[in-house]
């Protein structure tokens, strides 16, 4: 018969662990924790898009960097709420501009990065040169620091 009783006591730890739980979503330590992660991951990428850059393998570090400095942007997007999917780069920068997340220099360079991305990955290779790509790492970097690395 005591094993009946135990139940009781498993359901109120279960109910203590998911009101924390609850309690960490709502002051957002999980997105924090998910964003930490994600900047972990981000930076390795980019690493080895250095990697390949110091190697003088432009397009190859091109199709790295352009394609974490999307996922970052979107990333960041879902973060202040602002609808993401399926939606054009350029049209997500402004609405970050537009929210005062990227100053207005902040959103040319991602305009820039943008590009890159968009011709690494369309393999229009000669449509961009080493020091772009090189500035949409850094300014990707940029971006993980300030908005993810919380």
């Amino acid at each position: 018969m005591e094993r009946g009783y135990g139940v009781i006591d498993s359901v109120g730890e279960v109910n203590m662990i998911l009101i924390k739980l609850l309690e960490d979503i709502d002051t957002g330590l999980l997105a924090s924790i998910e964003n930490q992660a994600r900047a972990m991951v981000f930076d390795d990428f980019l690493d080895h898009a250095k990697e390949y850059a110091k190697g003088g393998s432009k397009n190859e570090a091109g199709v790295i960097a352009g394609v974490v400095f999307e996922d970052t942007l979107r990333t960041i997007c879902r973060n202040k709420g602002i609808e993401e999917k399926d939606i054009q780069l350029d049209t997500l920068i402004n609405a970050l501009a537009k929210a005062g997340t990227l100053t207005s220099v902040q959103a040319k360079r991602a305009k820039a990065a943008a590009y890159v991305r968009t011709k690494a990955t369309h393999a229009q290779w000669d449509e961009f040169e080493m020091d772009d790509l090189k500035a949409t790492i850094e300014f990707t970097e940029e971006l993980i620091r300030k908005n993810l690395d919380e």
